[in-house]
């Protein structure tokens, strides 16, 4: 595993033990947004076990929601009686709570260089693509067309390796506003300064994608 985070006390902050990581600090460390009663550091730790390269979590449980059920549980975070986990969890699980799903978008940004460079490549083509006006020639409209779809056939391949089989649509726009924040040359910290506030406990409710995480 890339992150030996079972080797980290829970007093210390895991971020500060990797050199990589310490380019987003002030975004991993930072405690504005995460849910109530979960830390900063508790979402890292989180999300190291989840998307870590060679972490056993991945070869061990490939669907998503057993995989989150396994990370919660080597956290020291146990099911209640129905099987369900404290509400508190639920943003995290679900991708509900916008500062959470900002440290996934920026860890995954560290551990895929490759498909963020041809994502953000591919949007700032399709941008540029769709500026234009629709040409009048036959040919020319059914070139125009066919580069679009091209275009984003490549950017919803290198998104999908992106986000290692979650099909969260919350986390997929996040993505999408961090592409384009980039693109304009906004650096995360800046993006992140506009971030809401969590939800509140017991909102985020289970979803098709994690249905046996609820209240």
């Amino acid at each position: 595993m890339k992150y030996r985070i079972d080797k980290i006390p829970m007093t210390d902050q895991v971020i500060f033990k990797f050199p990589d990581l310490m380019q987003f600090a002030n975004i991993f460390a930072s405690e504005i947004g995460m849910p109530q009663n979960v830390t900063a550091d508790f979402v890292m730790r989180y999300i190291m076990l989840m998307y870590s390269p060679g972490s056993p979590g991945i070869e061990i449980y490939p669907m998503l929601a057993k995989r989150k059920t396994w990370a919660l549980k080597e956290l020291g975070v146990n099911p209640l009686v129905d099987g369900s986990f404290p509400t508190e969890y639920n943003e995290l699980l679900l991708n509900k709570n916008q500062a959470c799903r900002a440290k996934v978008v920026l860890f995954l940004r560290l551990q895929q260089p490759e498909d963020w460079a041809i994502m953000m490549r591919a949007e700032e083509m399709l941008y540029d693509l769709l500026s234009l006006e629709f040409p009048e020639d036959p040919t020319d409209q059914k070139n125009h067309i066919s580069n679009i779809e091209s275009l984003r056939k490549q950017l919803s391949e290198s998104r999908e390796r992106f986000m290692q089989g979650e099909i969260s649509k919350a986390l997929e726009n996040e993505i999408t506003k961090f592409l384009a924040q980039d693109n304009l040359g906004i650096r995360p910290e800046e993006y992140m300064m506009f971030a809401p506030k969590g939800t509140a406990p017991g909102k985020a409710k289970a979803d098709q994608m994690f249905p046996e995480v609820g209240n």
